[in-house]
């Protein structure tokens, strides 16, 4: 099994925002999440909502906005992320055409791109580590790759760092 170059996960890559934008934030673990979402948008002007009823009230009290920065799984609601997803579009029709930023561990999230087609889904591990952040690193990547079959796709992949996670945390 080949070993990883040397360079960090997504070495050289950055995202950057726009200095000023207009921005709602979804997520559930604000306090989790938060410090590592300030990264991204720290020049930005921030409306944080941590479930529907706080996005419907930003929406009417902020709203619209240039950027949204989505969760997925929200909290125990059932459901919540396409709530949120139909008041996004009912208050604001053009965000078919904004950023929408789909940041969830869940590789269900891409079931926004039902109410935002041109939506961008990053899996919050790899946007943690982005901005600085390390969520993955070399020794995770060497790990799952020497258990996985050769051409492992997505679920494996996940299921397997999961479990080598939750191995190295005492989690079961």
């Amino acid at each position: 099994m080949e070993k990883a170059s040397g360079h960090p996960p997504f070495w050289g890559l950055k995202i950057e925002v726009e200095p000023g934008a207009h921005v709602l934030v979804l997520e559930d673990r604000l306090d989790e999440r938060r410090p590592v979402l300030e990264r991204l948008l720290g020049s930005c002007h921030v409306t944080w909502a941590e479930d529907v009823e706080a996005a419907r009230r930003a929406l009417v009290e902020h709203g619209p906005f240039d950027i949204y920065c989505l969760d997925y799984d929200l909290g125990d609601e059932d459901g919540g992320w396409y709530a949120a997803g139909e008041l996004i579009r009912e208050h604001d029709p053009w965000s078919v055409a904004k950023i929408v930023l789909i940041h969830s561990a869940n590789a269900q999230a891409r079931a926004y791109y039902s109410l935002f087609p041109a939506a961008v889904f990053i899996q919050w591990d790899v946007l943690a580590t982005m901005l600085g952040s390390p969520l993955i690193d070399a020794d995770l990547v060497n790990a799952v790759l020497a258990e996985v079959r050769p051409g492992a796709r997505e679920e494996e992949l996940v299921e397997t760092a999961l479990r080598i996670r939750g191995s190295e945390t005492g989690d079961k």
